[in-house]
């Protein structure tokens, strides 16, 4: 058994088929099906059953697949152990981002980062704060960048907030809302309550959604084209200065806000590497976004966190 068995016992336990394995793997299915061969020859049990359905995992299969998960972690927390120990920012930072954050605001800065940095590599996983959280706690990634304070971590610092706007392609007026198509952009819950409930603080009925999207893109070409309005917090908006974007106010007059988060684990934050891209994140978040807006690509506004003691990353 070495690193490449322990991967592949890793990888059989998302794929279940021998085609989509070899494809994730990069290796040729006969040459896959010898390995697997080589594996179950050196536990001296049956692991695999394959049949049309693909590959079913007998419980010896199983006990061998937590044995490969979990030497697999033990190996990379040696190598990030030992880069840490001599002061190397080398490695693998894993991440787990909200699909917003990774399209709108990981590319630049990843791509930064990498370029300063080219001995790191970057595994990122997308998704819904559920899912990356639960990464998170089982230690899968280093750092989340969620959307929504998920309550206390070992750390968590808050990136960024942005405001949430009525976006049409044309001015309109509040009090018309109720009888204009809205077109509904599907998000998480915690947002979708936010929206919720400023429309029922200035309107005594429901929104009349003529469409439903689970894209942002797809959202904003549809306000494009004059087919409704909708409600977008200021990430998404980085990059069009041809709609028009409104701000949205509480009961307080107090405008609505998104946030961006941090979180990581104490554990994480022993890597050098890890703690260098924090420090970058910390950094260049905020500038990316002042940048975007004296462009006048986007209302964003991005707020450093007073109680975060982190150090500057110097370019």
């Amino acid at each position: 058994m070495d690193e490449r068995d322990w991967e592949i016992l890793c990888e059989i336990d998302g794929k279940r088929s021998i085609s989509k394995l070899s494809e994730a793997l990069f290796i040729s299915q006969p040459a896959l099906t010898y390995r697997i061969n080589k594996i179950e020859k050196f536990f001296g049990a049956k692991l695999f059953i394959r049949n049309n359905q693909g590959i079913q995992i007998t419980p010896q299969g199983e006990q061998a697949i937590q044995y490969a998960k979990h030497m697999t972690q033990e190996l990379r927390r040696t190598r990030e152990s030992i880069f840490t120990m001599e002061g190397q920012i080398k490695g693998t930072i894993r991440i787990g981002s909200s699909d917003a954050v990774a399209k709108y605001l990981l590319p630049d800065i990843l791509s930064t980062f990498l370029a300063h940095h080219p001995s790191v590599d970057v595994k990122l996983v997308t998704g819904f704060t559920s899912k990356i959280a639960n990464l998170l706690s089982h230690g899968e990634i280093h750092i989340a960048l969620l959307r929504e304070n998920i309550g206390p971590n070992a750390y968590q610092h808050l990136l960024s907030t942005e405001n949430l706007y009525l976006v049409s392609n044309s001015p309109v007026e509040l009090t018309d809302l109720p009888s204009l198509a809205r077109i509904n952009y599907i998000t998480n819950p915690s947002l979708q309550m936010l929206i919720n409930q400023w429309w029922s603080t200035h309107f005594q009925v429901p929104p009349t959604i003529s469409m439903e999207v689970d894209s942002a893109e797809t959202c904003k070409e549809l306000v494009r084209a004059g087919l409704g309005y909708a409600i977008l917090t200021g990430l998404l908006l980085a990059s069009e200065p041809d709609l028009h974007c409104r701000p949205l106010y509480d009961h307080n007059h107090q405008p609505l806000r998104r946030e961006t988060w941090i979180y990581s684990t104490n554990e994480a934050l022993s890597y050098l590497s890890v703690r260098t891209f924090i420090e970058f994140l910390i950094v260049s978040v905020p500038e990316f976004i002042e940048r975007d807006n004296r462009k006048g690509h986007g209302p964003h506004s991005a707020v450093k966190n007073p109680n975060d003691s982190s150090s500057s990353y110097q370019r």
